[in-house]
């Protein structure tokens, strides 16, 4: 009898033991698992951090280049042809249906005589003024006119786009060549036909009035 109950008591100590080391293992697994978890965490978050970081850091650096870039259009020192000084002469054109205008070439030469130290470019947007802007750049390095009649609309598309290709740094030739094929895509016909005019010993494709952006 107390031999049996001996054994009994026996076996179940030995399976306590045994479930109290399963149970261990299984703590040590969890915890092996947590551990785990929480490393792949911590290396998750440094991973976002420094994706963070970095993406951070190309921003600030595209935005330091983006600062050179307009730094250097508006730095006229590396290009000899970048005036320290821009002006231009903006003749405007006259409403539709009204005479081409009238200016007497001795006007015009007295104009551009008490102001060229000052005027690099004039631009006629009168219908029929070519013959001004041929007659200006005898004052001017370059000047553009008119051949044929031009509409209002025409004149301020030629206007806008001719401006906003100087200003991206386009010579004064690309600036005009652009503004013409804009007038065409946007009016179905060339109106006024610019003719574009420089001063001897010029190239206008070598006239800058901004730095073109530094490559």
């Amino acid at each position: 009898m107390f031999e049996s109950e001996r054994k009994l008591a026996e076996a179940q100590g030995n399976e306590l033991s045994r479930q109290a080391a399963k149970d261990q293992r299984q703590r040590e697994r969890d915890e092996q698992r947590r551990a785990a978890q929480e490393r792949q965490q911590r290396e998750r978050a440094e991973r976002e951090r420094a994706a963070a970081t970095s993406a951070h850091q190309a921003e600030l650096a595209a935005l330091r280049a983006q600062q050179a870039s307009l730094t250097a259009r508006i730095d006229p020192k590396p290009w000899a042809t970048a005036p320290k000084q821009i002006s231009v002469l903006f003749v405007a054109a006259s409403p539709d249906g009204q005479h081409p205008l009238r200016l007497d070439r001795e006007v015009l030469s007295n104009l551009l005589t008490i102001s060229s130290d000052h005027i690099r470019l004039t631009v006629f947007s009168s219908c029929e003024s070519s013959s001004h802007a041929e007659a200006a750049r005898e004052f001017i390095d370059a000047a553009i006119g008119m051949e044929q009649s031009i509409t209002d609309n025409s004149a301020m598309i030629f206007a806008a786009q001719f401006y906003n290709s100087l200003g991206f740094g386009h010579s004064l030739q690309k600036a005009c060549d652009q503004a013409r094929v804009q007038v065409q895509i946007e009016t179905g016909a060339v109106s006024g036909n610019p003719q574009l005019f420089v001063a001897p010993g010029l190239s206008p494709d070598q006239i800058y009035l901004v730095a073109p952006p530094a490559t």
